[in-house]
């Protein structure tokens, strides 16, 4: 950067905005606040709230990130998950082509390379009694329940709700049951698989990635879960932010759950 930096900034002045600077430009009353936010070693976990407005109409979304620190403070990774299909300044992810969406088959076990880099960088932490039962239950049961066909033993029968904040949506152990039963039947090889997971006090997050077949095709997407579990260690809360145009049974829930996509 020394050597190169200022003629990178030279030419980034006289070139056309790109990435964030041309979204700012675009939504120039963007703004984001706090929803969550989870310290975990040198790591963060957050959940932000995006608004703007298109031609005086107030819009509003959610997203989750997990953010990796250095021992100076400086962010060394920021790994997002938005639902561009309602994101300021966005054309929706069909409109973007991306690679790997649509009928492009994608290869198995990809999606898992967004995740090494962290893996590398990120302390080892000593944790307590209680985080490593709520963590074992997670990535056992939890796991395990939802590759099975969602078996509701780990939920609590009545506080359990799932939420989906990009979607503006919440509903009850019953509802999950019949989504997820919508979702096996349509993509009945669905499985899910952990890529991280965190816990911290009550709470655990999971990075998790849940792949499917689709017209003969590979699929997998990554999403983002933070949940949340009662003394008894039974699960009251299962708070998502995941991308439903790339999501198995998501013409299903849209109508099972009166969704519209923005």
């Amino acid at each position: 950067m020394e050597k190169a930096g200022w003629s990178i900034f030279e030419n980034s002045r006289n070139s056309a905005p790109r990435a964030s600077w041309r979204s700012f430009l675009g939504n120039p009353d963007r703004t984001i606040r706090i929803g969550s936010l989870i310290p975990v070693g040198n790591q963060v976990l957050t959940e932000l709230i995006i608004t703007w407005s298109i031609d005086g109409v107030l819009k509003e979304t959610t997203f989750g990130v997990v953010l990796l620190y250095d021992v100076d403070g400086t962010v060394l990774m920021d790994r997002s998950y938005i639902d561009l299909d309602n994101w300021p300044s966005s054309r929706g992810r069909r409109g973007q082509g991306a690679m790997g969406t649509n009928n492009q088959s994608q290869t198995m076990g990809v999606t898992d390379l967004l995740y090494d880099y962290q893996k590398t960088k990120q302390l080892e932490l000593k944790l307590s009694d209680l985080e490593k039962k709520n963590l074992s239950i997670i990535e056992g049961e939890w796991l395990e329940s939802y590759n099975a066909g969602f078996d509701t033993e780990p939920f609590h029968p009545k506080r359990f709700r799932m939420q989906l904040p990009p979607q503006k949506c919440s509903y009850s152990l019953t509802v999950a049951k019949e989504i997820e039963t919508i979702i096996k039947e349509e993509a009945p090889d669905r499985k899910m698989r952990f890529a991280m997971s965190y816990a911290k006090g009550n709470q655990v997050v999971v990075e998790g990635i849940i792949s499917w077949t689709e017209k003969g095709v590979f699929r997998e997407t990554p999403f983002i879960s933070f949940l949340l579990l009662d003394k008894d260690g039974l699960i009251i809360r299962d708070r998502r932010h995941i991308t439903l145009q790339n999501y198995p049974g998501a013409d299903m829930m849209k109508k099972r759950l009166g969704l519209q996509i923005n």
